[in-house]
């Protein structure tokens, strides 16, 4: 087995650990900012990022699939070297035509390429936020007056946990209103098939 095999089976297994830990405070009790970064910042990154893997691979497998078997449409109308397969050339190209349409339904349904999009998007933000955090820049710089008081640290690490949640939260629930309504617009779209 080699290294990008490996890697591979190493980021599925991540994956599915991920999918079975999910998320839940602790029945009430104030999250330290530490807690809250590793168990719901870090985790929804991690998770965001293997949905976005998960489905970027559907909507490049379906992607290469149609593109490769509308290529092969005009090859095989067009190949006579052997009066034999002539015989199978309708099935043949029926059949991949029919693959491309079923292909075109499916990632129409599914919308894997928007959800890939949605879950990179939503991963990118986290991860700022997260950097942004860390480094205490943008939103949460530290301004020179209150860092001169001493008394106002503790008050200033606060705001900037408070303002980090807030924004966190702001962009898992946009995700989830994202995920909301892709899901209820194929629900729709099923009744009025």
């Amino acid at each position: 087995m080699d290294k990008a095999e490996s890697d591979n089976k190493t980021e599925k297994t991540k994956c599915k650990e991920i999918r079975s830990n999910s998320f839940s405070a602790d029945d009430g009790k104030t999250m330290e900012p530490d807690d809250y970064i590793n168990k719901r910042v870090v985790f929804k990154i991690d998770l965001y990022y293997c949905k976005a893997k998960r489905f970027e691979g559907r909507y490049k497998g379906i992607l290469v699939a149609s593109l490769i078997a509308g290529a092969l449409i005009p090859v095989i109308i067009n190949f006579t070297l052997l009066d034999e397969l002539i015989v199978y050339r309708d099935m043949i190209t029926t059949f991949l035509s029919i693959l491309i349409i079923v292909l075109v339904a499916i990632e129409t349904t599914y919308k894997y390429r928007e959800q890939f999009r949605e879950f990179k998007k939503a991963e990118d933000q986290l991860r700022t936020e997260l950097y942004l955090f860390q480094t205490k820049s943008g939103p949460y710089v530290i301004s020179r007056k209150v860092k001169k008081k001493k008394n106002n640290n503790q008050q200033n690490s606060d705001s900037r946990f408070r303002l980090l949640v807030e924004r966190v939260e702001a962009i898992i629930g946009a995700e989830r209103l994202e995920t909301i309504l892709r899901l209820t617009e194929k629900s729709i779209q099923k009744k009025d098939n």
